[in-house]
């Protein structure tokens, strides 16, 4: 019956009649667990915001466009310049 339960997605059994102190303490390490994948999911997000930004000026780095557009809004990557009586020029940015 055991093994059916651990097969069928139970992480974990009691049989009967269980000692209080025990429940408790397993009920325990299932917080633990818990509180630990949550750190883990919380961690990941903060890696995956570091992969796409960079650090020093903390704008979205190559790996956050693609095929020279921005992965958020679609538009080109690139930067508008100005210089004298010129026309505004669109320059890409190598990503």
């Amino acid at each position: 019956m055991i093994v059916k339960g651990l097969a069928a997605g139970a992480d974990d059994y009691l049989t009967k009649p269980f000692d209080p102190g025990e429940l408790n303490a397993r009920i325990g390490v299932g917080r633990r667990i818990i509180c630990l994948q949550r750190d883990i999911e919380a961690k990941n997000l903060l890696l995956q915001e570091a992969a796409r930004t960079d650090s020093l000026t903390g704008l979205p780095n190559r790996r956050q466009s693609k095929n020279g557009r921005s992965a958020k809004s679609g538009a080109p990557s690139g930067m508008a310049i100005r210089c004298g009586s010129c026309w505004p020029t669109s320059i890409p940015l190598r990503m």
